[in-house]
Formats: structure tokens, sequence, C-alpha cells
């Protein structure tokens, strides 16, 4: 079988790495193909992507074709916040209690390449599964599935906020007869249904990076490192978990979200805002009536004028409400830079 695989990125990458590992042969741009893999990246509505539907080539994304040859037990998890940090805190219970399991997926680990790595030494398949992913998902091969939460988020991709939560709801549907499935739960609940252990196997667990995570605390002022809170109500719920004063980072690539909906939630919680990157203009018209915001040309810049106005007793936290494809690789390159930046500046006398 010929596939030719749309996207750069990790996702095409372990696509290709799959489709060798299998024996299908990789066809070129301008060579016939019996099955197209993309990206999640690329949406459907692709003139690239359409060429090809009218052609009747089958087109799925990487996800699927993943699936396709997943032989093991497997759960999933979607869901638009918490999906990182429940693939994680599943993957830390199983190996808790002595089972060879695996996180992958949107995680960052292609299950694709998940599977290339690790074919016979992972007993089970921790997925996270973006919108994007489940698009084109169809092999009902999971043991169990949780969607956490649906909010509005990818508004840019998707023509409504119900086109998008149908996206999530496919996950449904890949759940095996007879399999468990759970819907609107918070992550230690969908932790404890999905693996079926008992609440003394989340002993010890630690946050993942870039999610609220505590980076270090100088001269009395705190960095938070929130680069994965992407959408609205991620920051929502950042502003709402940590201690005030905050000094809020915000900005990156807008999703179509209404950053109005934030103004309730900062009062007397959030006493400056930085803002950056292609979304800076619409934070700063949602919220300059009621907030000091500034512009600024980049999250460095962000972080040290942030470092420069805190007080003793002030935390300064990343979490931008936004994509970060308009200046960096992705949201874990970002809080890199965060945190580097909090070094920096924080040891200038």
């Amino acid at each position: 079988m010929h596939i030719r695989v749309l996207g750069e990125g990790r996702s095409a990458a372990a696509a290709k790495c799959l489709a060798q590992a299998k024996g299908y042969t990789l066809a070129g741009e301008h060579e016939l193909c019996d099955l197209v893999v993309l990206s999640p990246g690329i949406p459907l509505s692709d003139d690239c992507v359409a060429s090809y539907r009218r052609a009747r080539v089958p087109v799925i994304g990487e996800m699927e074709f993943g699936l396709r040859h997943l032989r093991k037990r497997a759960i999933g998890v979607t869901g638009t916040n918490g999906k990182t940090t429940t693939v994680a805190l599943c993957e830390y219970m199983f190996k808790a209690a002595g089972q060879k399991a695996l996180a992958c997926g949107n995680n960052g680990y292609a299950l694709c390449q998940a599977l290339v790595d690790h074919p016979e030494d992972v007993d089970i398949f921790v997925i996270e599964m973006s919108s994007y992913q489940l698009e084109t998902a169809s092999s009902r091969v999971l043991d169990a599935a949780v969607i956490l939460n649906v909010t509005p988020d990818h508004l840019d991709r998707y023509a409504s906020f119900e086109d998008y939560r149908a996206a999530k709801m496919r996950i449904a549907h890949l759940v095996k007869l007879g399999g468990q499935f759970y819907q609107d739960i918070g992550i230690e609940e969908a932790a404890l249904c999905l693996t079926g252990l008992d609440r003394k196997y989340i002993e010890g667990f630690k946050l993942p990076e870039h999610r609220l995570e505590f980076v270090k605390e100088a001269r009395g002022i705190k960095f938070v490192n929130d680069s994965k809170g992407t959408n609205i109500e991620s920051v929502i719920h950042a502003v709402k978990t940590l201690d005030g004063p905050l000094i809020l980072l915000a900005g990156g690539l807008a999703k179509g979200g209404d950053f109005t909906k934030w103004a309730h939630i900062f009062q007397g919680r959030v006493k400056k805002i930085y803002v950056f990157g292609q979304a800076a203009d619409a934070i700063d018209k949602a919220l300059r009536m009621g907030f000091a915001v500034e512009k600024v040309k980049d999250l460095k810049e962000a972080t040290k004028k942030a470092f420069h106005k805190a007080s003793v007793g002030d935390t300064i936290v990343l979490s931008p409400g936004c994509s970060s494809f308009d200046q960096f690789r992705d949201f874990e390159q970002r809080g890199e830079v965060f945190k580097q930046c909090a070094e920096e500046f924080s040891d200038e006398s």
C-alpha cells in the first residue's frame, strides 16, 4: 500500500516511522497513493485534503493510523482542559500498581511513534486525544474513555462551538463493546475510573511541566509557568487557583475565544497584564477599561517588565490563553523560554 503523509513536525514524522515499520510505501507529492495520513494541524477543509477526497482516496489522521495498529489495552482521554494531567496521572497510577503503562498522543509523544518504540514492552497505552485528532478517528479499540469537559476553544478552526463539541464526542465511538465511557468528571475521578485502581496509587504524583508549574521565588516574587493554558477557561482556572496579587503574561495566537470573560474573574486578583503576540490587541481591547494592560513585543520583554514592576508577595504567571504558534514551536518551548527568563532576570542586581 502506498501512503502519503501530509504535514510536518512530530506527528507526521511518527506516522512515516510507523508506516515504514509496517512495510508501507511512502508516496511522494505527485505519486498515486492508497491512503492519506494527516498531521492534526491540517484541517479537513484544506484544499489539498479536499482534492484527495474528491479522488476517493481515504483520508485519516495520525491518531487513527496509530489506532489501526494498536494491539494492546488502551484508554483514551479528551476534554478542553486537563487532558495531559489526566493521562500523566493514569500512567503514574498504573506504574505504581506494577503495570507497564505509557502516556502518549497529544501530550507530545505521538501514538504512532509510541507504537514503534514500544512494540512489546507496554501493556496499556494511555492516549491523550485532541479534537483535531478525533476528527477522523473511527477505530473501536479503546477499553475505556473519558471526556473531562468541553468549553469553547479552537473556534478559529471550527465553525461553531457545537462543531468543536461534536469532534470531542467522537471519542465515545472509539470504545469497544462492553468498554467504559465517562463524561464531565474531574481529573482525579477520571483517573480512578479509567484505571480501576485504589486512590492510594495517586500518592506522590506531581503535575507535569508547564501546568501551573512553580518555577522559583526571587526577592519575594514567585514565578509560575502555565504555558499549557492555551484557552480562556484554563486562564480562569489559573487565576482562581493561584494566590494573588497576580501579574499575568498573556497572548499568542488567538483561537477565537472571548477575552471579556476574564474581566469579572480578574477583579481583585490580577494587578497588571502584559500582552504579546497576535492576540495582544484583542486582549488589550477586551480588558483595558478595567485593568492595567500593557502591550509588549514578546514574552521575554513581558517577563522582564513584570519582574521590575512586581512587589514582594506578587506572583508572575505565564498563562497565555492562546496557542503558541505565532512566536514559538509549541507550548513547551514557550514555557522553557519563560523559565529561562525567570532565571535570567531574577538574578539581575
